[in-house]
């Protein structure tokens, strides 16, 4: 069965002493982005099925997944856990904004960290202090091509 859930898309847990895996954990097939939490006791994924596309969280113990984040207003794109593991980043889209949330490990007391116009937010890393972000931006460029009497 362990075997099983590997090769449906499992992430094992090996001791570093060798030997067999001690679990499997299986995020859902429509999970994306998925991490481990600093903590290495669960994974993190964006489960696409959700309307928000929000954060659920798998524990290696097994159980059901939880909710991490709660966005109801647009989706969950990315996310990344602070070094310490007590904050998580989120990039939100709604509408036509992409913004920076951050909020508590368990998904509480959100903050809107960037409002920036007409750039958007392309990727962001935490910095080792856990305390600060890189944010990339850059503006969104367009290219219209109009293609005539093609055959």
């Amino acid at each position: 069965a362990l075997t099983e859930a590997i090769r449906s898309g499992g992430h094992e847990v090996l001791p570093i002493e060798g030997g067999a895996a001690t679990s499997v954990v299986r995020p859902p097939a429509n999970a994306t982005n998925v991490q481990w939490v600093p903590d290495g006791r669960s994974v993190t994924y964006i489960d696409r099925s959700d309307p928000g596309w929000n954060v659920f969280r798998s524990s290696i113990d097994g159980g059901a997944p939880s909710p991490v984040s709660h966005v109801t207003d647009g989706r969950v794109l990315q996310h990344a856990w602070s070094p310490d593991g007590r904050r998580l980043g989120i990039l939100v889209r709604a509408g036509e904004r992409l913004d920076l949330w951050v909020t508590d490990a368990d998904g509480r007391k959100p903050v809107r960290v960037t409002q920036l116009s007409p750039e958007i937010i392309t990727s962001f890393l935490w910095m080792a202090d856990s305390r600060r972000l890189v944010v990339e931006a850059s503006t969104r460029p367009s290219d219209v091509v109009l293609i005539r009497d093609f055959r």
